[in-house]
């Protein structure tokens, strides 16, 4: 074979192959939504769908009075009367959240019994199998709102935080007092499922406006003897809700919650107030405070004390200082050992 038809050859062969390929990608279906935010600009959207996604694995699920309960697999063997304290009356598809109250997503439960903490007990095969309640929820701010739904920043000690700092919420159809207005605190409750999209949607089950607390600082001058020039209020390792800890710069530090004074340390741990709930406070109140170029850091200077919110970038975008510190109102970033 001459030279000339070894590379014709050559070049039929890269053809085909680039058609062949082609016609792969074309079978493919990407399931792609238009929906994008622009902190600059209004956030365009339309509904997404999740069609062409595969279902996931749910259990077995009853949802009752509003409240969902999934299958723990715990039998019980409580003694118990006959009576059963509500029925099954509607049975959806295994790959669905059940949506009204008294329907399951499987066979074989016509009723169920109420059990102990947040528990529902019901007999399928000769058995009686434990439920219990489930409740995703967390609290957040409306950043914008749309005809038929709504976007939350959720709180920085939110767990849904880790999924991402946008949610897309639907609205409901439920007498609520949520007034979806932007800047609105907010507490969703959801069915659990995270879509994995920008923003990242939920399914709501229920909302709530969350009323602003009266609450005032009060910081109190200690000497050295009796504290050291910096007092852990609260460490991050005793809580799973803040990933910083919460320091007192040369004061004790109380707080008035609707005319009740108590430590700032009790009322965060008994959730009487949020460290969140704070500082957008101090944002409403100096809404002028400039950020420090470290990350994002802020200084908030009242005329009895300052609240210092670090966003100080250590190496690198993974190891970020968010501590917080409250001092006397002189207090600045640069008397901080950082």
């Amino acid at each position: 074979m001459k030279k000339n038809e070894k590379i014709m050859i050559g070049i039929l062969v890269l053809i085909l192959l680039v058609m062949i390929g082609i016609l792969i990608l074309n079978k493919v279906t990407i399931n792609k939504q238009d929906i994008w935010i622009d902190k600059d600009n209004p956030v365009s959207s339309h509904e997404i769908d999740n069609s062409d996604s595969e279902p996931k694995e749910l259990g077995r699920i009853i949802k009752v009075n509003g409240i969902l309960y999934y299958d723990t697999g715990e039998k019980s063997t409580a003694l118990r009367c006959g009576m059963m304290d509500g029925n099954i009356t509607k049975v959806v598809n295994e790959t669905k959240i059940p949506e009204d109250n008294g329907e399951a997503n499987f066979e074989g439960a016509e009723g169920y019994q109420y059990g102990r903490e947040n528990t529902i007990e019901v007999p399928i095969d000769g058995e009686w199998v434990i439920f219990k309640a489930k409740e995703y929820s967390f609290c957040g701010v409306i950043k914008q709102v749309e005809q038929n739904l709504f976007f939350v920043e959720p709180d920085e000690s939110e767990e849904i935080r880790k999924s991402a700092d946008l949610i897309m919420v639907g609205k409901l159809k439920l007498d609520t007092n949520v007034k979806f207005e932007v800047g609105e605190r907010v507490k969703i409750t959801y069915d659990g499922d995270v879509m994995e999209t920008y923003p990242v949607q939920i399914k709501a089950i229920k909302y709530e406006n969350i009323e602003n607390k009266d609450f005032t600082i009060k910081v109190y001058d200690k000497s050295p003897e009796e504290y050291n020039t910096v007092h852990k209020i609260l460490d991050k390792d005793e809580t799973d809700k803040y990933d910083y800890s919460i320091y007192a710069y040369k004061v004790s530090v109380n707080i008035v919650i609707n005319g009740e004074e108590m430590s700032l340390r009790n009322a965060l741990l008994e959730n009487k107030i949020t460290m969140e709930e704070i500082i957008e406070k101090a944002n409403k109140d100096l809404p002028n405070t400039d950020t420090y170029k470290d990350g994002g850091s802020k200084e908030y200077h009242y005329q009895l004390y300052t609240i210092i919110k670090l966003n100080k970038i250590i190496t690198g975008w993974e190891n970020t200082n968010k501590d917080v510190y409250i001092g006397m109102p002189d207090l600045s970033i640069n008397d901080l050992e950082l």
